[in-house]
């Protein structure tokens, strides 16, 4: 397709969620919502180009168990003392490969947070949440960390890369 073609498309997309959702107002909010939502959605249809992976390295890996998808290393593991909603789950500094929910306002055992779902970039499957903000003081050293729940990743051995030149 050519890409005034997709374009096309995009548009008649545009309009056919717009009829759909009974947003019929012709005022910039309103299409701004609309292009928002369109893009916010998990439909497949909705995605366009290549999905780019990121691949951090280290010894352990963690892959996400459905499409075996790269995700973090056991060096970026903060805690295994976490409960999901599979069971137990692990807080990590860093994730990659990952799509992110609109925040949602979560109250948890720990208090209150501002958290957003975390989705496999490769194949939508949910895998945990990242919180954005904690309420109580406390809790404050999640901000910004990965939850990814045991039962939806799996755990791997990775190769060790030699990073000091060889000296003859």
């Amino acid at each position: 397709l050519k890409v005034c073609d997709k374009f096309e498309i995009l548009i008649s997309k545009i309009e056919n969620f717009a009829v759909n959702s009974r947003i019929l107002k012709r005022s910039r909010s309103a299409s701004h919502h609309v292009i928002s939502q369109l893009f916010s959605t998990t439909n497949s249809d909705t995605k366009m180009g290549r999905i780019f992976l990121e691949h951090i390295g280290g010894l352990r890996l963690f892959s996400c168990a459905s499409c075996d998808t790269f995700l973090t290393n056991r060096h970026e593991l903060i805690s295994t003392r976490f409960t999901g909603a599979t069971g137990r789950a692990f807080l990590f500094n860093k994730v990659v490969n990952l799509n992110y929910s609109d925040v949602q306002d979560r109250v948890m055992l720990t208090g209150r947070h501002m958290v957003r779902d975390v989705s496999c970039k490769n194949c939508d499957t949910k895998l945990g949440w990242v919180y954005e903000f904690a309420t109580e003081e406390s809790q404050r050293y999640k901000e910004g960390r990965v939850i990814l729940e045991r039962a939806l990743v799996t755990e791997s051995d990775g190769i060790q890369e030699n990073i000091t030149p060889s000296i003859p």
